[in-house]
């Protein structure tokens, strides 16, 4: 026996024992197609080819929103388990400096964004100290004119309801709420917020200088929970 015999032996003998190794291999299958196409005549069609082709394209399709869908839900446990840790950090603060300290800093590198500020109507956001107009903007958190919340986010049109959460480029506005810093700001996520004492409204607004950080499209129920949940601690202050 030559060996040729013996090699084609050998591999009757392994396709034999596991054909899937044929079977689930496109290109081992295209060239088997290939040999049967060229022996038939010029005015044969065949159908088995044409099937295998398509279903070779359908189980791409099929493969590639497997990816999709795996990696969507992968980023949607990351971004789940960011949120959870960021709300986690403000349940821990005692006072509101504390509060503002963690938000600016803790929140501010679990989120990834460049600058946080707390934006909350009113001359006194402090509790009891009024903020200095001159140097308001220092600090993370921002005095805002009555009203000031609504027409930050709907950027001064007339708008009775704003959303909870808004995604967008950084508005033209932006001055308003990070001063110096708004140079560098691309792209902002603005958060509504409703404290309820004596119907103070208030704003977190987180910016970022990558400009596809935050977009209209994004989904925000996350930050819509992260919102609700700086409400109810900062009730604990701001009155």
């Amino acid at each position: 026996m030559t060996d040729a015999d013996n090699l084609t032996t050998i591999l009757t003998n392994e396709i034999l024992k596991d054909p899937a190794v044929v079977l689930d291999n496109p290109k081992v299958m295209r060239a088997l197609l290939e040999i049967t196409d060229s022996s038939k005549g010029d005015n044969v069609l065949d159908l088995r080819a044409i099937f295998a082709a398509r279903l070779e394209e359908r189980m791409k399709r099929l493969e590639d929103t497997n990816r999709t869908v795996i990696a969507a839900a992968y980023d949607n446990l990351t971004g789940t388990n960011q949120m959870h840790r960021a709300v986690v950090a403000l349940l821990g603060t005692d006072t509101l400096p504390q509060f503002v300290q963690v938000l600016n800093h803790d929140v501010a590198n679990i989120l990834g964004v460049d600058v946080v500020r707390l934006c909350i109507e009113g001359d006194k956001p402090h509790g009891s100290k009024p903020v200095d107009p001159a140097d308001q903007h220092s600090s993370t958190i921002v005095a805002l004119p009555t009203d000031g919340a609504a027409s930050y986010i709907t950027q001064q049109r007339n708008d009775p309801a704003p959303k909870q959460v808004t995604l967008r480029r950084a508005s033209e506005l932006r001055t308003t709420v990070f001063g110096t810093f708004s140079t560098d700001i691309a792209s902002e996520a603005v958060l509504r917020l409703d404290i309820g004492v004596q119907n103070t409204r208030g704003l977190v607004v987180f910016g970022s200088r990558d400009p596809k950080r935050f977009a209209p499209n994004q989904g925000t129920e996350l930050l819509v929970f992260l919102a609700q949940a700086v409400e109810r601690i900062l009730r604990r202050w701001v009155a």
